[in-house]
């Protein structure tokens, strides 16, 4: 049975200095953000574009959204279901972006990924803000991911909707001591006025297993057969 190691709730002490990566043993990651109060950056999280400074220099607490104050919030997203949330604001996530570092000790190149999550809006703003999952090997140059992507639209909807449920693989090399950059960007795109809400939920990072010698030799075979029988 395949375990899995949960970092969700876990705080570090400093909310400015960027938050120490999250390990891939080999065994799948999992964050729910259940425990996360929005007082300090979660476990492996770092972001960017906050007015008060570097990495998580706006931390706004709890809310079950409609607020108007820019910053990252603990937001309780339907039925108790809380996420890691954001108000962009006209100095605030505009541009600006949550990013998870994993760091690969499975001991071994990691080549595909699968990665899992859900991203949320609530779309109570006449503006449409995007809020974009994209990867990265080295921190620098990032892949964008659209089927993980969207805009919120103009027109203002008032309560808390899914942008994106995304479980997939990618493809990114890393071999084992360096790092999975995974980023949720977000920036205006149209409209005026206030922004609407965002939040990220249930993520999780695991390994695609290579195919096996035996069962390339057995596709070998099955390829062989079907050429002796034609």
């Amino acid at each position: 049975m395949k375990k899995t190691i949960t970092t969700l709730g876990l705080l570090a002490a400093s909310t400015v200095i960027s938050q120490a990566a999250v390990s891939f043993t080999g065994t799948a990651i999992s964050q729910t953000f259940d425990s996360y109060d929005g007082t300090a950056a979660p476990t492996g999280w770092d972001a960017s574009g906050f007015s008060s400074g570097a990495g998580f220099s706006e931390n706004r607490g709890s809310s079950t959204g409609g607020v108007g104050t820019g910053g990252a919030y603990a937001f309780n997203v339907g039925a108790g279901n809380v996420a890691l949330g954001v108000q962009p604001g006209g100095s605030d996530f505009t541009p600006g972006y949550f990013e998870l570092e994993v760091t690969n000790d499975s001991g071994s190149t990691v080549a595909t990924w699968a990665i899992a999550f859900k991203s949320y809006v609530l779309n109570d703003q006449a503006r449409g803000n995007s809020f974009n999952f994209s990867f990265s090997t080295d921190g620098s140059s990032y892949t964008p991911v659209a089927a993980g992507s969207f805009t919120s639209a103009d027109g203002a909807g008032g309560s808390w909707t899914l942008g994106a449920d995304y479980s997939d693989s990618i493809s990114a090399s890393v071999a084992s001591g360096s790092s999975l950059f995974l980023r949720w960007s977000g920036d205006d795109e149209s409209g005026s006025g206030s922004r609407d809400e965002f939040a990220l939920d249930d993520v999780s990072i695991d390994v695609v297993p290579e195919p096996s010698s035996t069962a390339l030799l057995g596709l070998g075979g099955l390829a062989l057969l079907a050429r002796r029988r034609r």
